[in-house]
């Protein structure tokens, strides 16, 4: 059978990134939604997902992954409500601001953090 675009579609692995208190409760997507009727749960999404739990992982590991600046936002989400932390690991927090090529988005992820 021909496909009626040029290339086949990629596959999206929809990854959750969990950075709350309370323990993550595995359980199938569409339970997270507000479905009025159940005529409706055809449409909603009805599959798997990988869960990424901060609260898991050790800041060393964290800060050795080898994914830019997305580091700096892991790090981040895992320390959000902990202010005194954050001021006091400013230099972790930055570690990765070179690797941002453009400078537009270097400033705009600098004023992401700040914020």
């Amino acid at each position: 059978m021909r496909l009626p675009y040029k290339r086949a579609l990629r596959p999206v692995i929809p990854i959750i990134v969990y950075h709350g208190v309370p323990k993550w409760k595995h359980r199938s997507l569409y339970t997270y939604f507000e479905i009025p009727d159940d005529d409706l749960l055809p449409y909603f999404p009805n599959f798997d997902y990988h869960l990424l739990d901060l609260s898991k992982y050790e800041d060393e590991n964290i800060l050795s992954l080898e994914t830019g600046f997305y580091v700096n936002t892991l790090y981040l989400l895992k320390h959000q409500k902990q202010k005194e932390f954050i001021l006091s690991h400013l230099k972790e927090i930055f570690q990765n601001i070179e690797q941002v090529q453009l400078a537009q988005d270097r400033k705009e992820f600098v004023v992401s953090i700040l914020e």
